[in-house]
């Protein structure tokens, strides 16, 4: 059998809804082992989108655990004790009451590193936010059409993975465990320097528009220098 990236590499995870499970099930795809706890209710995705859920937690061991009580946090512990690497989507105050923000983590568990997905960045760690807030910030919708996608999210989640390898590089490089803050807000704001209406997104696309026309082919096993033919046109215009 062939061995993956993530191999031997085993991570826990307390996040639910979406950018959480998203980057849960990447880091399935590359072989790392997934222990999913979730609160005796269950993740409130299995309830909105079933489907999508079963897709987002195949491959994982889940348990639903309640982390108000003793009993519940000494389970979770068992859990960090084997674990690289936590990684939670809940508010910093609500991990502090539960003795999962990162300093009361890396005392009971000084080899484990801790990936938090939050809403803001910062100061700001407990304001409260959804996908569409952090886009609508942005100026990345347009009213009164809805996104086609959880583009904060979905993205966010990508972050998270790309989080989860740094710190295991940095550990694997004698840096030792470490924590990383993957906010869906600064997301957002990295995802509005090219979209229509924003300052300097005629420039980006005429960029974009030369690198594609400047595209070389090359057909079958020989090198072909002929350049090719691309017409481009603003996603604006080609989603009508």
């Amino acid at each position: 059998m062939t061995s993956r990236p993530l191999d031997g590499i085993h991570v826990v995870t307390i996040a639910l809804n979406l950018p959480g499970p998203a980057a849960a099930r990447r880091l399935v795809g590359l072989g790392a082992s997934i222990s999913k706890v979730e609160p005796p209710s269950g993740d409130p995705m299995a309830a909105y989108h079933p489907e999508w859920y079963a897709t987002m937690s195949a491959g994982q061991e889940v348990r639903r655990i309640d982390l108000k009580t003793g009993a519940g946090r000494g389970a979770l512990g068992a859990l960090l004790q084997s674990a690289d690497v936590l990684l939670t989507s809940s508010r910093v105050s609500a991990l502090k009451r539960l003795g999962l923000d990162w300093e009361s983590v890396h005392r009971e568990h000084p080899g484990l590193s801790h990936v938090a997905i939050t809403g803001y960045p910062g100061a700001q760690s407990d304001r409260t936010g959804h996908d569409l807030t952090y886009i609508a910030a942005e100026g990345l919708l347009a009213p009164p059409a809805m996104p086609r996608t959880l583009m904060a999210d979905l993205a966010g989640a990508e972050r998270a993975v790309s989080a989860v390898l740094a710190l295991l590089v940095l550990r694997e490089r004698g840096g030792g465990p470490g924590y990383m803050e993957v906010s869906l807000a600064e997301v957002a704001i990295s995802r509005n320097r090219c979209v229509l209406g924003s300052p300097g997104r005629e420039r980006c696309l005429a960029a974009a528009s030369r690198d594609m026309r400047s595209i070389k082919p090359r057909t079958g096993g020989s090198r072909s220098r002929r350049s090719s033919r691309i017409s481009f046109e603003p996603w604006s215009r080609r989603r009508a």
